[in-house]
C-alpha cells in the first residue's frame, strides 16, 4: 500500500495509489447554501481545509476544527497543512471561490474560500487515523465561483479509475455549483482513498473535508445498519428500525434487495444510484 508523502493524523491529499473500501455515497451532490449543509451524524473524527487557515465553526454545541496547520518540507516551514497534502499545483485562499448567496457563518464561508487545486488526475483523498471494521462518513466540500468553474466539472469514486464498473461515484458537478457529497464506508484499513477525478479538462479542487464515525447498531437484525434505515427512510418513519418494515419492503423497486445495495455501496432510493444509464439491477 503507497500513500501521500506528508501527514497529520487527519488526512492526506496525494498522488499514491491506495485500495479503497468501498463508499455508500448519500443522495446527489448538495449545492452549500451555509453552514446547515453540515452533516452532524455520529461523532466528530477530525476536519480540515487547504490553504486558508484553521477555522472553527460552531453548529449547535458543537465545534468542529478545520485544521490547516503548517507543514515542513525538506526541514523549512511551508504554507498548507500537515492533514491535508495534496500532489496540486497548490493551496490558495480567496472571497471569490465561494460566493455566498445568503447569511452564513464567517468562519464556514472562511473554509469555502480556500482549496488545493489541480495536480494529478484524480486527486486523491487519504482519510488516516481509521479504525478497521468502524464505519465513517465523511462529507467532501468542493467551490469555485469564479468564471472559470462554470465550464470544470468533477466527481468522487471509491476507484483510481474513471468510469470503472466496480466503483461507486458521484454525479459529476461544475465548481461553481459549490457542492458538499456525503459517502459512508466500512474501514478495511488505517486508511480510505478517494477519488477526485476531473471529468472536463483535468481540474480538480477539494475545499474541506469533515470526517465522522457512526454506529453500527442493527436494532431489528436485519442486516442494514440502524444509521442507514433512518438515513434513507424516505419520508421519516418511527418504525424504520423495526424488523420487516420500510427499507426491506421499500426502495424504488428496482428488484435489488437493500441489503445488496448497502453491500454494494447504492442507494435505496434511486434505481441508477451512479447515475450511469444503467440499473442498479444490471
Amino acid at each position: 500500500m503507497k500513500i501521500g508523502i506528508k501527514y497529520l493524523g487527519g488526512v492526506v491529499v496525494a498522488t499514491g495509489s491506495v485500495m479503497a473500501a468501498p463508499i455508500t455515497w448519500t443522495g446527489l451532490p448538495t449545492s452549500v447554501v451555509d453552514e446547515s449543509v453540515i452533516d452532524l451524524a455520529g461523532t466528530l473524527v477530525h476536519a480540515g481545509t487547504w490553504g486558508g487557515g484553521e477555522e472553527i465553526v460552531t453548529i449547535g454545541s458543537e465545534d468542529i476544527t478545520f485544521e490547516d496547520a503548517t507543514r515542513v518540507a525538506g526541514g523549512n516551514p511551508m504554507p498548507g497543512t500537515e492533514n491535508a497534502i495534496t500532489g496540486s499545483n497548490g493551496e490558495n485562499s480567496n472571497p471569490q471561490y465561494f460566493d455566498a448567496p445568503g447569511a452564513i457563518d464567517e468562519a464556514f464561508d472562511n473554509v469555502l474560500s480556500s482549496f488545493a487545486f489541480d495536480g494529478v488526475n484524480p486527486k486523491e483523498v487519504v482519510l488516516n487515523n481509521l479504525t478497521v471494521g468502524r464505519t465513517y462518513r465523511v462529507q467532501l466540500f468542493v467551490s469555485d465561483d469564479r468564471s472559470f468553474g462554470s465550464n470544470r466539472r468533477q466527481l468522487w469514486s471509491d476507484s483510481a479509475i474513471l468510469g470503472d464498473a466496480n466503483a461507486n461515484e458521484t454525479p459529476d458537478f461544475l465548481h461553481n455549483e459549490s457542492t458538499s457529497v456525503i459517502g459512508t464506508f466500512v474501514a478495511d484499513g488505517i486508511t480510505q482513498t478517494i477519488y477526485g477525478h476531473g471529468t472536463t479538462g483535468g481540474n480538480t479542487l477539494v475545499n474541506a473535508y469533515i470526517l465522522r464515525e457512526v454506529g453500527t447498531d442493527d436494532t431489528d437484525n436485519d442486516g442494514l445498519p440502524d444509521f442507514w434505515e433512518e438515513l434513507f427512510t424516505d419520508p421519516s418513519s418511527a418504525t424504520a428500525l423495526n424488523p420487516m418494515d420500510d427499507l426491506e419492503n421499500g426502495g424504488v423497486g428496482d428488484g435489488v434487495n437493500n441489503l445488496r445495495e448497502f453491500e454494494n455501496g447504492g442507494n435505496p432510493l434511486l434505481d441508477d444510484t451512479d447515475m450511469d444509464g444503467l440499473l442498479d439491477l444490471a
